[in-house]
C-alpha cells in the first residue's frame, strides 16, 4: 500500500512540475508577445509622425497651388485689360525659370507623399500581420494549456490523490 501511495505521489509531483514548467513557458511567451506590442507601438508611432508631417507638407503644397492659381488669374486679368499688353521679353526667362522650379518641387512633393504613403501601407500591413500572428499564438497556447488541465482533471490517480490529500488537511486542521 504504501508503494502504491508512493507512486501515486511521485506522479502527482510529476504533473506538479509538468505544469510549472507549462506555466513558466506560458509566461516567457507573455512577455515575448509583450515585447512584440512595444516594438509594434513603436513603429505604429513613427507611422502617425509620418503622416503629420506628410499632411503638413501636402497642405503647403495646396497652398503654393493655390497662390499659383491666383497669381495666373491676376496676370490673366491684367493682360485682358490692356494694362499689361507683354510681358517684359527679359523677365520671361525668368518666370520660365521659376516655373520650372515651381515645377520640380511640387513633383518632388508628390514623390515625396507617394513614398510616405507605401511606407504607411507597408507599416501598417507589417503590424496586422504582427498582431494577428501574436493574436493566433497566444490562443492557440491557451487552449494548449487549457486542454491539459482538462486532462489533468480527468485523470483517475489525480482524482485519487487530491481527495487523500483533502483528507490529510482535514486530519491536521482538525486536532
Amino acid at each position: 500500500m504504501d508503494c502504491v501511495q508512493c507512486r501515486g505521489l511521485s506522479k502527482k509531483l510529476k504533473v506538479k512540475q509538468k505544469a510549472k514548467r507549462e506555466k513558466k513557458l506560458a509566461d516567457t511567451e507573455m512577455a515575448k508577445a509583450e515585447e512584440l506590442r512595444k516594438v509594434v507601438g513603436t513603429y505604429g508611432g513613427k507611422a502617425m509622425l509620418d503622416k503629420r508631417q506628410f499632411e503638413e507638407l501636402a497642405h503647403e503644397l495646396e497652398d503654393n497651388r493655390c497662390k499659383t492659381d491666383e497669381l495666373k488669374k491676376a496676370i490673366h486679368e491684367l493682360m485682358s485689360s490692356g494694362i499689361l499688353v507683354n510681358p517684359l521679353v527679359n523677365n520671361s526667362t525668368n518666370t520660365d525659370t521659376r516655373r520650372v522650379k515651381l515645377l520640380k518641387k511640387e513633383l518632388k512633393i508628390g514623390r515625396m507623399e507617394v513614398k510616405h504613403a507605401k511606407e504607411v501601407a507597408s507599416l501598417e500591413k507589417s503590424r496586422n500581420l504582427l498582431l494577428q500572428q501574436e493574436m493566433w499564438r497566444i490562443k492557440k497556447e491557451c487552449s494548449r494549456i487549457s486542454d491539459h488541465f482538462d486532462s489533468l482533471e480527468k485523470c483517475e490517480p489525480c482524482q485519487m490523490l487530491t481527495g487523500a490529500l483533502h483528507e490529510s488537511e482535514k486530519g491536521h486542521s482538525n486536532p
